[in-house]
């Protein structure tokens, strides 16, 4: 698993998967930001230290700006992307398979030199779909969607909706839209005119607006916990509604 961000340090983000697991296995109650500013005991410290040596054996890589390295970090262009996804294939004597690549996110990304923004993110829409080619694996692009999504009144993005770009639908296998209701209505209101639901905190909506093979336009909803970067098929019985 290969995670491409330019939106947060890999040091970021690699405490925040340590924290999340911590609080996962209730090892650690405390939030990446508490353990940012030093609000950690010293037994505390040691199961962080701990769960850091054990993620050595889960194959996670990350492709990111350093906060070690800020004067000698690369930008992330489409050369040092495929570049960084070449030395990780070539890892352990050409015996590393990427079985999937996630983008963090598709307008973070650079502006190709010579391009538009348009042009731009639509020359990286092909570049993850040759990539996947490439290396015989998956691409997951996270794309923003765009701010009108807001004013609908159920603010579902749809395939059109996708921020300064035209070529996600034609380079996509399947596309899937994500919306947290709880970011627009309160808990305990209903969300949607179709099978619609009472509102949680944990809520999140999972539409799929395009399948190759497969079916489209069905949708199912999930429950979202950000503090354990953990999504789960919500069980039929909790989503009756009060």
């Amino acid at each position: 698993c290969v995670y491409i961000t330019t939106e947060t340090a890999v040091e970021n983000l690699s405490t925040f998967l340590i924290i999340a697991e911590a609080r996962e296995q209730q090892r650690i109650n405390k939030t990446t930001t508490e353990f940012a500013m030093g609000d950690i005991t010293d037994a505390e410290w040691a199961e962080f230290e701990q769960i850091n040596a054990d993620s050595i054996l889960f194959p996670i890589w990350m492709i990111g700006h350093s906060l070690d390295r800020e004067a000698k970090r690369p930008e992330m262009t489409p050369d040092v992307i495929v570049s960084a996804l070449d030395q990780i294939q070539k890892w352990n004597n050409d015996k590393t398979e990427i079985d999937i690549c996630f983008f963090d996110y598709l307008q973070r990304f650079p502006i190709i030199n010579g391009m538009d923004v348009r042009g731009s993110y639509s020359a990286y829409m092909d570049l993850f779909k040759n990539i996947a080619i490439k290396f015989d694996t998956h691409s997951v692009v996270g794309i923003q969607a765009k701010r009108e999504v807001d004013d609908k009144k159920w603010p579902v993005p749809t395939l059109r909706d996708g921020a300064e770009t035209g070529n996600i639908e034609a380079s996509s296998q399947n596309v899937f839209s994500l919306v947290r209701p709880r970011m627009y209505y309160s808990v305990g209101d209903v969300f949607g005119d179709k099978n619609p639901m009472v509102i949680e905190k944990d809520h999140l909506l999972l539409s799929c607006l395009k399948q190759t093979n497969g079916e489209p336009n069905w949708y199912k909803w999930l429950k979202f916990a950000p503090e354990y970067n953990r999504i789960d098929v919500l069980e039929e019985r909790s989503a009756l509604g009060a």
